[in-house]
């Protein structure tokens, strides 16, 4: 509903930058929530819209941050992001641009510097939230779940809390605590009907239980409704351990063609997918991407 009303907006009003930025933020938002991948190219047109008329806007440089990040194009959103803290110390945008990206690039020194940077200027879920996952990166699963918590004490939205819960559930998946993930991914459905990745952890959680039908049942549906690599790969892998090896590469073939849209929309999934053909047997194609 927001990215038609701010298309409508930029159709009206075509020069309004402020308006342009909005939108291109909008379009990658969309595609978090379930959007179609394919609007990842629709921000980029309108970004270069906004930059052509505004060249510079701080607010421009962190959402096309923001959209780097989304395509997997850490480097450039790192440039991104510095370029825009740069501009503007004490934004939080930037700050959150650059520690993701840092992240991802493996820089965690400068990641965690950028972060106090971060939590100085903004102390609120989206600070406390990366906290979480870096501390957890170091091994500090007790200081992760500590961040969390102060994550979802400063969460303004239903939909904020129920991403936070969703994390929080698979920290404990990861540490082998099912009864912990079970009950925070529970408190996630409270939130919102559908949280993002609830599916995800919710049949791994089935699974370790010895409950491999029940887990197919909620991983087939989330393949049939919301496809997302995450459910696919983990579809298919147990499939396989049923021996179910056709219906497996059909979840495969999804995860496929996943990662064909995502490089259409200008996405590099290549060290995802190589680790996904890898895990398949398919050394070649592994090692090319």
């Amino acid at each position: 509903a927001r990215v038609e009303r701010l298309e409508e907006v930029v159709r009206q009003n075509p020069r309004d930058v402020t308006q342009l930025q909005a939108l291109g933020g909008a379009y990658v938002q969309s595609v978090a929530a379930g959007g179609d991948v394919a609007l990842y190219n629709d921000a980029e047109a309108v970004l270069e819209r906004a930059e052509e008329l505004a060249p510079g806007d701080p607010r421009t440089t962190v959402t096309q941050g923001y959209l780097a990040l989304a395509r997997h194009d850490f480097g450039r959103a790192r440039g991104l992001g510095i370029e825009a803290v740069a501009a503007d110390p004490f934004d939080a945008d930037a700050l959150a641009v650059t520690v993701d990206a840092e992240v991802e690039l493996g820089l965690y020194g400068d990641a965690a510097q950028h972060l106090q940077q971060f939590l100085d200027v903004r102390p609120g879920l989206p600070a406390y939230s990366r906290l979480s996952y870096l501390r957890e990166l170091h091994g500090d699963v007790l200081g992760a779940r500590q961040a969390f918590a102060q994550a979802e004490a400063a969460g303004s939205s239903r939909y904020d809390l129920a991403s936070i819960a969703v994390l929080r559930g698979k920290l404990a998946l990861n540490q082998g605590d099912l009864d912990e993930a079970d009950a925070h991914l529970d408190r996630a459905r409270g939130f919102v009907d559908e949280p993002a990745g609830a599916e995800a952890g919710e049949a791994r959680v089935l699974a370790a239980r010895g409950d491999r039908t029940g887990a197919v049942t909620i991983l087939e549906t989330a393949v049939a409704e919301r496809p997302t690599a995450e459910v696919a790969i983990l579809l298919g892998d147990l499939l396989r351990l049923d021996g179910r090896d056709a219906a497996a590469e059909r979840a495969d073939t999804v995860v496929r063609d996943l990662a064909r849209d995502e490089r259409a929309a200008g996405a590099d999934v290549s060290m995802e997918l190589s680790l996904f053909e890898a895990d398949r047997d398919k050394p070649a194609p592994a090692l090319a991407l």
